[in-house]
Parts: structure tokens; C-alpha cells; sequence
């Protein structure tokens, strides 16, 4: 019986020493993460080349089959494994200059550890810097932009994480969101920049928007009204995109089967807010 109760107690102390360590990782990691990173439904991001390094965590569900990158010199789609479903993935664009002064972009590197990528590209086109770097998934997934780590309202399970409902500017090339829930867009043009607006994979569907000297010194908010009915085994989305501002409404529904989207794109980087209702 003594030898019974000294191995009881060593294996409870075992325990013991067990949780505690796991509590501390867990208190190492939650101190590690970003609070004020968010995370957003989307479909596609575009970053810019620039200066600083831009850093994105994704989040691919079930569903998603593959996540495709684009941009000067680079076309190529990573398909997705079982295991690689439902965990993060950061994806780091770096570019090299020539001359910072000058800011004369040479080449840039797209790296996703997670997933095997290391993918580098020369910069011979003057507009590779501002087409940048484009990443598309085939299905809406959960992405978490410009963050230093990985986001603190979903560390650990991304699936539960809950959102935040302010407002953070973004410098993007593009965005790309699902149809199936209201949203607002809030944009920070600069002097003869532009903003493109497509559905319906752009087929005669396409709203451009022009700022101009008086406009880049304020916010252009467009509302995109949205929500998915189901009659008589059809998906209909209900849709709608308001530029109260500039006397704006276009109609956006569609009766597209799965995963509706809008693509937002500017063909000079330009300063994003996206905001879900």
C-alpha cells in the first residue's frame, strides 16, 4: 500500500507540474498576440510593395481548396491539404530596393512557412511596386491584416472568434468580401485616385469611383446592403451598394450558387476601412 500511495502522489505531482507549464504557455502565447489585430471575412487581399514589410495571418476553413498568389512575374495557386485547413498561416511580402532614398523597388519575396512557400520576383515594371501583391482564395475565409502577430480575440480557434465592430484603416490594393452579410466601406482618396467596385465576376456590373482635390482630405463612405434568401432550392443574394454622398445606388443582387462576392480595387494603393454591420 506504500508503494501504491508514493506512486499515486509522484503521479499527481507529475500532474501537477504538467498543468502548470501548460498554463504558462498559454499566458506566454496570449501574451504574444495582437490586440488590436482584427479579423475579417474575405476572399482576397492586395498589399502594396512599400518600405515595411507587410505581414497577414489566414485562417482557411473546411471548404477553402487552395489560396492563389498574384503579382509582377508571379501566378501560381498552393492547394491545401486536410491538416492545413482550419489553423493560421502568415504570409509575409518583403521588398528590396535599390535605393531607399529613391525608393526604386528591385524585386520582392512572398514567404508562407506554414505551407512551403518562398517565392522571390524581380520588379522590372515601374507599376510593380503598386500592384503589389495579390492573395485570393477560391471560398471566403478569415483573414487578419497588417498585424504584427496573431490576433488576441482568436488565438487559438479562429472559428470563435468574435469581431470587433471599429473601424481600422488599411493600405490595400485590394479587398474582396462575400455577399452574404451588410457592410460598410470607408475609403481615404487621394487626388485623382480611383476605387473600382465589382460583382458578378465584373460581367457588366462594375461601379468606379474618382476622388478628386476637395475629397482627399475626407472619408467616402459606401454602404453595401446584402443578405442571402433561399427560394425553391436557389440561393438569391439581395444586394445593394449606396454612395449617399455622390447620389450613388446600384443594385448587386444575384442569384449565384455559392459564395457571392465583391471585389474592391484601387489601382493606386489607397488607405481602406472595412467595417461589418
Amino acid at each position: 500500500m506504500k508503494n501504491f500511495a508514493s506512486c499515486w502522489r509522484a503521479v499527481a505531482l507529475a500532474c501537477c507540474v504538467l498543468l502548470a507549464r501548460s498554463r504558462e504557455a498559454d499566458a506566454r502565447d496570449d501574451s504574444a498576440c495582437d490586440p488590436g489585430c482584427q479579423v475579417h471575412r474575405l476572399n482576397s487581399v492586395g498589399t502594396p510593395l512599400t518600405l515595411a514589410f507587410s505581414r497577414i495571418f489566414w485562417w482557411p476553413e473546411s471548404d477553402v481548396e487552395e489560396l492563389a498568389l498574384a503579382g509582377e512575374g508571379l501566378e501560381m495557386s498552393v492547394r491545401l491539404e486536410e491538416e492545413q485547413r482550419n489553423a493560421w498561416h502568415e504570409i509575409e511580402v518583403k521588398a528590396a530596393f535599390k535605393d531607399k532614398d529613391k525608393r526604386t523597388l528591385e524585386s520582392y519575396t512572398v514567404t508562407i512557412p506554414s505551407l512551403g512557400v518562398n517565392e522571390s520576383r524581380t520588379c522590372a515594371h515601374p507599376d510593380c511596386g503598386t500592384r503589389g501583391v495579390g492573395v485570393r482564395t477560391n471560398i471566403s475565409s478569415l483573414w487578419a491584416l497588417q498585424c504584427t502577430v496573431l490576433p488576441c480575440d482568436c488565438h487559438h480557434n479562429a472559428k470563435y472568434c468574435e469581431g470587433k465592430r471599429d473601424c481600422r484603416q488599411y493600405y490595400l490594393t485590394e479587398l474582396g468580401f462575400p455577399l452574404d452579410s451588410s457592410r460598410k466601406i470607408f475609403w481615404s482618396p487621394t487626388a485623382h485616385g480611383e476605387l473600382h467596385f465589382n460583382w458578378n465576376n465584373g460581367k457588366n456590373q462594375s461601379l468606379a469611383l474618382r476622388g478628386d482635390r476637395s475629397s482627399s482630405s475626407s472619408w467616402v463612405e459606401v454602404e453595401v446592403r446584402s443578405r442571402v434568401k433561399q427560394r425553391g432550392g436557389i440561393t438569391h443574394y439581395v444586394c445593394s451598394l449606396e454612395v449617399a454622398s455622390l447620389n450613388i445606388l446600384e443594385d448587386c443582387s444575384s442569384t449565384a450558387d455559392t459564395d457571392y462576392g465583391m471585389r474592391v480595387a484601387a489601382p493606386r494603393p489607397s488607405t481602406l476601412c472595412p467595417w461589418v454591420r
